[in-house]
């Protein structure tokens, strides 16, 4: 598992109804919430933080841009 700045649209579009993706987000690297992405029956989709959490970054695409 890896954080990023935000979750990935590429991610996100994978999920089916009911589905779900957690992942840590944060606008720095060691300042991270862990975000849970479900996608409803009527295609739209829930988000919620469950709380702070600190992981290594995300690399490429949709992931940190310097790559470090």
């Amino acid at each position: 598992a890896a954080g990023g700045p935000d979750i990935p649209p590429a991610l996100v579009a994978r999920l089916a109804p009911g589905g779900r993706l957690v992942m840590p987000v944060g606008s720095t690297r060691t300042d991270q919430t862990l975000v849970r992405v479900t996608r409803r029956a009527d295609g739209g989709f829930d988000r919620d933080e469950l709380g702070r959490v600190s992981f290594v970054p995300l690399i490429g695409k949709g992931g940190w841009h310097d790559g470090g």
